[in-house]
């Protein structure tokens, strides 16, 4: 099944050094142009490096949204940003999955029947995997260093079902 994401959690995973567990969580991971468009514009290096390196690795490709979905887009866009617009469109049309963490996109991605998760679900599965010790640590840095907003209950959730 091909997994498209947004914005997000590309550039908070890359931000704090941990792009690659999109890779190993998913395989391969595809990116619409409008999406793509938004990395391009990080002022972030080691974020703006870790991309160009997945690129280069072909797990991380971008691709266009079909005529069709660009409709769907257009329709999205009413509720959502052009990024989260095109990667809904391009989940849809592909029959994928979708790595989101805007709570209205995640929301209109489940009411169109898109499959979502993101990225504390992202950083669970690589603590699974044995490759981060520590969520707790993570979702520090992803606060001090992406900025990232995470509501404490929520936090103590995902902390409490991962053992920590």
């Amino acid at each position: 099944m091909i997994t498209v994401s947004n914005t997000s959690p590309i550039s908070n995973l890359a931000i704090i050094g941990r792009l690659e567990l999109l890779r190993v969580v998913y395989g391969a991971v595809v990116l619409p142009k409008a999406v793509r468009d938004k990395l391009e514009k990080l002022g972030h290096a080691a974020a703006q490096a870790a991309i160009h390196e997945a690129e280069l690795a072909g797990w991380l490709t971008t691709d266009a949204v079909s005529e069709q979905g660009q409709g769907i887009a257009r329709a999205l866009r009413e509720e959502l940003d052009s990024g989260e617009a095109e990667a809904i469109a391009l989940a849809l049309e592909r029959k994928g999955r979708l790595v989101m963490d805007e709570l209205d996109g995640r929301y209109v991605a489940r009411r169109l029947g898109v499959p979502v998760r993101g990225v504390l679900w992202v950083l669970r599965k690589g603590k699974e995997a044995g490759l981060i010790t520590s969520l707790k640590e993570e979702l520090e840095r992803l606060r001090a260093e992406a900025h990232f907003w995470i509501s404490n209950r929520l936090e103590t959730e995902w902390l409490r079902e991962s053992g920590e």
